[in-house]
C-alpha cells in the first residue's frame, strides 16, 4: 500500500513501476538499516537515553526517506536517459 499510495498520490509518478518499486524498497531498507545502526550506536554504545535517541533518529529517517523517494525512487526520468 505504501508504494502504491506514494507513487500515485504523494509523488504522482508515472512511467515504469518496476524500477520505481526497486528504488522504493532500497530507500526503505536504507532508512531501516541506518536508523537501526544509529539507535544501536547511540543507545547501546554511547549510552544515551532511548527516548532522547528515538525522536531525532525517527525524524532523520523520515526526512531521508521522503527526499530519497522524491529525488530518486519517484523522480521523473532525466532527458536523454531513456534506453533505446
Amino acid at each position: 500500500n505504501s508504494f502504491l499510495l506514494n507513487r500515485s498520490w504523494t509523488f504522482r509518478a508515472g512511467g515504469n513501476a518496476l524500477p520505481q518499486a526497486l528504488r522504493f524498497a532500497a530507500v526503505g531498507l536504507f532508512g531501516l538499516t541506518s536508523g537501526t545502526l544509529a539507535t544501536f550506536a547511540l543507545v547501546d554504545v554511547a549510552r544515551f537515553p532511548p527516548l532522547a535517541v528515538w525522536v531525532p533518529v525517527t525524524v532523520a529517517v523520515m526526512v531521508v526517506n521522503y527526499f530519497g523517494c522524491k529525488h530518486w525512487a519517484f523522480a521523473p526520468p532525466r532527458l536523454g536517459s531513456e534506453v533505446r
